[in-house]
C-alpha cells in the first residue's frame, strides 16, 4: 500500500548558461514519483525560464542560486528525501544538505562519474552507456549505494522502436545543439552548409546567447525553418533523415528512436561519452566543435546524409540497444531501499 505522506524535493539547476536538460530529466522523474505517490517540490534557480512551468504541475521553492540561499527554511513537511541532480558547480550542495542534516535520506543523479574524494549521498544514479552495476563507496555516514548503467537512463513520452523500417523517403536535416547552445554550435553548422540545398529544421531557445544571429541567418534561407521550442521532441525524430546535435540525453532519445545521428560535442568529457555510444554504430562521433573546421563539419554531415546504406545500417543497429523503462526503475529503487515496498523494476 502506497504511503500518501512521501515526499521528495528536486535540487535542480538549469539556465540559459547550461541548459535545461537537467530540468527536463527532474521533471520525467518528477511525473514517475507522482505515479508512486510521492508530493514533490523543486528547488529551482529564479532565474530558470521553465519555473512558470513547473508551478503549473509542483510546488517550487525558487533560489538564487544554492550556494547562498537558506535552504533551513525549506518547508518542513519537504525535509524526507532531497533528489540532486548534480552538476560539477552545484557538487557542494550534497555536502550542505547532508552535513546540516536538513534532509533524513539524500539522492543524487548525475550524466558523469564524478570523483570525490568524500561522498554525502545514500543512493547515487549514474545513467551511461556502461553495463549494468551495482557497488558501495564509502561515505561520511557509511556507504553510499551507485547504480550505474543505461537502465537508469531516463525519458519522457518516448518509447522503444521496434521493426520499423527506415524510410528513404525522408530528407530533412534536424540540428538542436540543446535550448541554451552555450558554445553556438548551431551557428557553425549553419555556416557550413549555407552553400548545400537541404530541409533543415534548426531548434534553439530564444534566450540562448545567438539566437538572434541564428534567426537572422535562418531568415534570409529559404530552405531552414527556424523554431523556439518543440514539445516531446524526441517523438519528433522519425521525421528527419539525420539529426546533428551536441550529446545528453538527446543521443540516447535518439537512439530509441532509431534515428542516425551526428554528435559534435562543447568539450572534451562530451565527446568521450559520445565516443563509446557511437562504438555501437548508431552514430557518428565527429568532435570538439570548437576544433573542428566548417569544411570538416559540411563533408561529414553531406556524405552521411547522402548515404542511404550507412543511415540504414544505423537504424538497424539501434534496435534493442535501450529501452524507456529508467525513470520506473529509479522510482521503484527508491521505494525499495527507503520505504521497503515491493521493487516492481521492468
Amino acid at each position: 500500500m502506497l504511503n500518501k505522506n512521501k515526499t521528495i524535493t528536486f535540487f535542480v539547476n538549469g539556465n540559459n548558461t547550461i541548459g535545461f536538460g537537467h530540468v527536463s530529466r527532474c521533471l520525467i522523474l518528477a511525473k514517475e514519483f507522482k505515479l508512486s505517490g510521492y508530493n514533490i517540490l523543486f528547488v529551482i534557480p529564479k532565474e530558470c525560464s521553465l519555473v512558470d512551468k513547473i508551478e503549473l504541475e509542483y510546488k517550487i521553492y525558487p533560489v538564487k542560486d544554492f550556494k547562498n540561499s537558506n535552504l533551513e527554511n525549506l518547508p518542513e513537511n519537504f525535509k524526507e528525501i532531497a533528489f540532486i541532480d548534480v552538476i560539477e558547480s552545484d557538487f557542494l550542495i550534497l555536502k550542505t544538505l547532508k552535513t546540516n542534516k536538513i534532509f533524513n535520506k539524500i539522492i543524487s543523479i548525475t550524466l558523469f562519474d564524478f570523483e570525490q574524494e568524500k561522498r554525502y549521498e545514500d543512493i547515487t544514479f549514474f545513467p551511461s552507456f556502461e553495463s549494468l552495476k551495482e557497488k558501495t563507496i564509502q561515505n561520511i555516514n557509511g556507504v553510499t549505494k551507485q547504480f550505474i548503467g543505461k537502465e537508469y537512463l531516463t525519458f519522457g513520452n518516448t518509447k522503444s522502436k521496434k521493426n520499423t523500417l527506415y524510410k528513404n523517403s525522408k530528407n530533412k536535416l534536424l540540428i538542436t545543439m540543446g535550448g541554451a547552445d552555450p558554445e553556438n554550435l548551431t551557428l557553425k553548422v549553419l555556416n557550413s552548409l549555407k552553400e548545400e540545398n537541404i530541409n533543415i529544421k534548426v531548434i534553439l531557445n530564444k534566450k540562448a546567447k545567438s539566437y538572434e544571429k541564428v534567426n537572422l541567418f535562418c531568415s534570409s534561407m529559404k530552405n531552414i525553418e527556424l523554431v523556439e521550442f518543440v514539445p516531446n521532441i524526441s517523438s519528433t525524430f522519425n521525421q528527419y533523415k539525420l539529426i546533428v546535435i551536441n550529446g545528453g540525453l538527446t543521443r540516447y532519445e535518439a537512439i530509441l528512436e532509431r534515428v542516425p545521428f551526428i554528435a559534435i560535442s562543447i568539450d572534451e568529457k562530451q565527446y568521450n561519452i559520445s565516443d563509446k555510444v557511437c562504438k555501437l554504430g548508431v552514430g557518428m562521433n565527429l568532435g570538439v566543435g570548437s576544433l573542428l573546421k566548417n569544411e570538416k563539419i559540411n563533408s561529414e554531415i553531406m556524405n552521411l546524409f547522402k548515404n542511404e546504406k550507412q543511415l540504414e545500417k544505423m537504424h538497424h543497429l539501434s534496435e534493442g540497444i535501450i529501452d524507456s523503462n529508467g525513470s520506473r526503475r529509479i522510482v521503484d529503487k527508491v521505494n525499495h531501499i527507503i520505504y521497503n515496498e515491493k521493487n516492481n523494476i521492468v
